[in-house]
């Protein structure tokens, strides 16, 4: 019960992922089957979460859909986030970081933001003023998911 919780939250802090991912991204998803499927999702594509599935669209095509009560892990193997990230909405600089991010909302003048460790705990949260800077000197290197306006990045920390 406690791994499908730790799925949960991951899935959770993942679940606004609706924007292009930057260049290319190979995930794997890991069932509790023992079974594994990678698969590498372009520019164009996208990992997006509905009802009960995790749906992976590589860039064309069909999205493939896959039960979230099905998978014990997805793993992203170019994990360093090592460029800045910069969408329509948001740019999130340096990554990688050493003790701090900067946020600049490119539509608004403040954000509401969220930081997760990459196990999908909470570490923590706000609203930030336009390209205010937010500590990370407490956390150890490693890689976190940060969710600004409802959009889910992948950044590290030296």
């Amino acid at each position: 019960m406690m791994k499908q919780l730790r799925l949960f939250l991951i899935i959770l802090s993942l679940g606004c992922m609706t924007a292009s991912l930057q260049a290319q991204t190979v995930v794997t998803i890991s069932f509790h089957t023992a079974a594994d499927q990678t698969l590498t999702v372009s520019e164009s594509g996208k990992l997006y979460f509905s009802d009960q599935y995790l749906y992976v669209n590589e860039g064309s095509g069909i999205p493939y859909s896959f039960l979230l009560s099905a998978i014990s892990k997805i793993t992203f193997a170019d994990g360093t986030g090592v460029e800045d990230i910069v969408t329509d909405q948001v740019h999130i600089y340096p990554n990688p970081a050493h003790d701090y991010i900067r946020i600049c909302n490119l539509q608004e003048t403040s954000s509401i933001y969220s930081l997760y460790s990459y196990d999908g705990r909470l570490l923590q949260s706000g609203t930030c003023q336009n390209d205010e800077s937010i500590s990370l000197s407490r956390y150890a290197k490693g890689l976190y998911l940060l969710k600004v306006d409802g959009l889910t990045f992948k950044i590290s920390k030296l």
